[in-house]
Order: C-alpha cells, then structure tokens, then sequence
C-alpha cells in the first residue's frame, strides 16, 4: 500500500535515511508509480539524461541525504546520487505528493577523480 501521507512516505523522526524509506522508494519504482512531472521531463532533456538513467539512479543509487519539511528552501524527501555514464554523476530527489513519490528535481555533477601519478 503506498504512503497515504508526507510522514508515513519518510521517517522524520531520524536525520538519516532508513532502509524502509528507501525499500519504499524502491519498491514504488518497480510498480511503475512514481511521477515524473514535466518539468522534471524538461529538465532532464535539457541536460541530456534519459529518463532510463533517472530511474537507475533512483534503484541502484546510494541515498545520500534527507530533506526535512520545515525547510524553506528544499522540499521534503530523499536524494540519491549515481552514476549516468562516463563521468557523470546525477543527484535525483524524490518527494511525496498525494499518495505518489515524484521526482522533484536532478542535478548533475562531475565525479572527482585522484590523479594518477
């Protein structure tokens, strides 16, 4: 049964992410449920990450952070970060709206490499 509500979507009463958040998550990802608004559609065009890519990160990425709802400048959920290919890295944040998770937005960053000696 999906999350009825923002707190039963994520455990705000810890800072890290739990394993059931992310089972959840998951779990949503595999049942075709999760939203991927327009813009975020848009958005991933516009810097040239599939939707496919968006999706892996979301079931193979590593949760790296919580955002709280008392925030004023980030919306509640859960970021994941992974690998897009090359030297790519996307950061996807998953959110709750009405009974779904939705990807809320993504960003890309390039992974920093040591240097070989």
């Amino acid at each position: 049964m999906p999350p009825l509500t923002l707190e039963q979507a994520f455990d705000f009463s810890v800072e890290y992410v739990t394993a059931d958040e992310v089972a959840r998550i998951r779990l949503s990802l595999e049942q075709r449920t999760i939203i991927v608004p327009e813009h975020a559609v848009i958005a991933s065009d516009d810097d040239a990450i599939t939707l496919s890519q968006v999706f892996s990160v979301i079931a193979n990425g590593v949760p790296i952070s919580k955002d709280f709802p008392n925030s004023r400048s980030r919306q509640a959920g859960i970021n994941f970060e992974g690998r897009a290919g090359g030297s790519r890295q996307i950061r996807v944040k998953i959110s709750w709206d009405n009974g779904y998770y939705v990807v809320t937005v993504h960003a890309i960053a390039k992974i920093k490499r040591k240097k070989s000696r």
